[in-house]
């Protein structure tokens, strides 16, 4: 079996091991280290591959293991090239965006762990730029806040490439909204009406637990069971949102078919404003509002019609035969 070798502390005679090196202090199995009695003991090049450091600045690289001593004050290098990438991405301390290096102890793994921003493979890119040595090993793993992962499921949800489940809903989960933002850097809503449905989505899953209470899976659960269409009201009925109803929305709202409620309220789907200027034609109980809002839509069908007239005219124009 083989036995744990371990240096001997700073202080401790004439063998004194020197803490700030990062020479391999621990290893457990053959290979190169320290004997009780703080002698430096080898074994062939063969066994090295055995060799585990118990040190977080020891994380063994691919050079390591073939024998060589691992990079130098790796802790105080990975904080650097943290910290520049943090200034250049401008990443915000106060939300946790930060890219912070972090040690595991019982893997004896470095990682770079941050929220939102830049890609992994920005991020992976970059800091093997800085220091190719340092980072050899080194894994990166972005999270995505509970906005940014609401903001995904919007996105899915009003896509018409996702798939959909068994009763026509998109087909929305935290893994596929990762996938969704994979290659984009510091996902953002599009606009203030976007950025209210996402706060009126939070506001309902935390409810009265607090920010940051909800899970990605209750995020994602809430948007395909209950759609986007009770968000968007309440963003809309909330004085402080910038949000309001276009005059289609409203005319889907009231006129939208049995049939394509589905795709309305789970994708924001609006009638053609032929179909809304029609509904509102047949209605002889329409509102006012009602009214006012299928007149506005004149000028978009007056377009339509114009430009499916061309289209007519030059189909003729190409089927009438040479003289």
């Amino acid at each position: 079996m083989p036995h744990a070798h371990t240096a001997p502390k700073s202080g401790h005679g004439e063998h004194a091991h020197d803490e700030s090196t990062d020479i391999l202090a621990y290893y457990q199995g053959p290979g190169v280290g320290w004997s009780p009695f703080g002698e430096r003991r080898t074994c062939p090049a063969a066994c090295r591959e055995h060799i585990l450091p118990a040190r977080p600045d020891d994380r063994p690289s691919a050079i390591t293991l073939r024998g060589m001593a691992a990079p130098k004050n790796r802790s105080t290098r990975l904080n650097r090239i943290a910290g520049e990438l943090n200034e250049r991405h401008r990443l915000d301390w106060s939300r946790g965006e930060a890219i912070e290096a972090e040690y595991d102890d019982g893997r004896r793994e470095w990682t770079y762990r941050w929220i939102d921003g830049p890609t992994v493979e920005q991020v992976r890119r970059a800091a093997r730029k800085a220091d190719r040595e340092v980072t050899e090993g080194l894994l990166y793993r972005r999270t995505l806040s509970q906005r940014t992962v609401t903001l995904g499921a919007i996105r899915m949800a009003m896509d018409s490439a996702t798939t959909l489940d068994f009763r026509d809903r998109p087909y929305i989960t935290p893994s596929a909204v990762e996938e969704l933002w994979r290659t984009v850097s510091k996902p953002q809503p599009r606009d203030d009406r976007e950025s209210a449905l996402v706060t009126a989505i939070l506001t309902e899953t935390n409810g009265d637990h607090g920010r940051n209470w909800a899970q990605d899976y209750d995020l994602c659960k809430l948007v395909q069971e209950r759609g986007l269409v009770p968000f968007l009201r309440r963003a809309a009925a909330d004085a402080g949102q910038p949000v309001e109803l276009s005059p289609l929305e409203r005319l889907t709202e009231r006129y939208v078919s049995p049939r394509a409620s589905g795709a309305w309220t789970h994708r924001l789907r609006t009638m053609t404003p032929l179909e809304a200027f029609s509904a509102v034609q047949a209605d002889t109980a329409a509102t006012p509002q009602a009214v006012a809002d299928a007149l506005t839509l004149l000028p978009e069908l007056h377009a339509a019609l114009d430009t499916a007239a061309a289209e007519l005219q030059a189909r003729v124009q190409s089927e009438e035969p040479a003289a």
